[in-house]
């Protein structure tokens, strides 16, 4: 028989190793009772794996190049590319099988001339975009308006409510601007969602469920960091 080459010493506070761990417990369960459990840690394994594949695979980048250059990633498992609106650059949907419908619009948006920092004047353009909002839909409510940021891109957000369908509905608009004082050009980002158990209120927006990943992704220009 050839002679058996020990492995390399263990250190003294490394031990009790996994072998000298599970020895002793599973020779009392015997022969049939190793095999079941190498075979449940086998079946485990591959669980693991195939779960870790599903969750990666269907993410899918976009890049768009023009008028602003921006991408993102979101879950082509929940979410479908559309035809985007008249104006609009991008359009992300919840399937048609999905009863709690969402919506991720992302449109070009110009500043007017201004001077120093965006901040500035990010409140006053996004009066007015609430002054057109309320004239288009007559069950908009604004809930709130702050500064926001989004990957260290400075904007501002507009929270409101409406309804869809009949089904009450929440909103989150933002307009987004790379930080550098006096950029004009820049990304108006809207996403709608039905009110649901993922969706309980206004803040859930963009936050939960398959929005949140193209929302909180979203960088300028066409490469992934």
């Amino acid at each position: 028989m050839p002679e058996r080459v020990a492995g390399p010493p263990v250190r003294p506070e490394f031990r009790p190793t996994l072998p000298e761990l599970l020895g002793p417990r599973l020779r009392r369960l015997g022969r049939a009772g190793t095999v079941l459990v190498v075979l449940a840690g086998v079946l485990l394994v591959g669980l693991l794996v195939v779960l870790g594949r599903g969750s990666g695979a269907a993410t899918t980048e976009v890049v768009v190049r023009e008028p602003v250059a921006f991408n993102l990633v979101y879950d082509a498992d929940r979410l479908e590319r559309a035809t985007p609106p008249a104006g609009a650059s991008l359009l992300l949907r919840t399937l048609a099988s999905d009863p709690d419908p969402e919506t991720f619009t992302v449109r070009p948006i110009t500043l007017p001339v201004y001077r120093g920092d965006p901040a500035g004047i990010e409140p006053i353009v996004a009066s007015g975009l609430i002054a057109q909002m309320r004239r288009a839909d007559p069950a908009f409510i604004l809930r709130s308006e702050s500064r926001t940021r989004i990957n260290r891109q400075p904007g501002y957000q507009i929270q409101f409510q409406t309804r869809i369908g009949g089904r009450t509905a929440y909103g989150r608009r933002t307009i987004l601007f790379e930080d550098e004082p006096g950029v004009r050009e820049g990304a108006d980002i809207t996403v709608v969602s039905v009110r649901s158990p993922t969706i309980p209120n206004v803040d859930a927006v963009g936050s939960n469920g398959p929005m949140k990943q193209p929302y909180r992704s979203f960088r300028f220009g066409t490469e992934r960091p």
